[in-house]
């Protein structure tokens, strides 16, 4: 993102719009940094890229609770 990063978006989307769910994607996974972004932002998921073609739609679904 050019003009700034994922981390510093998501928190001014969650001012703006705080009822906003975000999903990240990055290949910057550790399970401690997705358990720290669900506690900074509330109804936000952390999907890795490499999981990207089996987790994306299931954490979307999981975030919008739709089965």
């Amino acid at each position: 993102m050019p003009v700034m990063g994922g981390l510093a978006a998501a928190y001014k989307i969650g001012k703006i719009a705080p009822q906003t769910k975000i999903v990240f994607i990055s290949s910057h996974y550790t399970p401690g940094r997705a358990t720290g972004l669900d506690r900074l932002f509330g109804a936000a998921r952390f999907v890795p890229k490499s999981e990207m073609g089996k987790e994306l739609i299931p954490t979307i679904k999981k975030l919008l609770q739709v089965d």
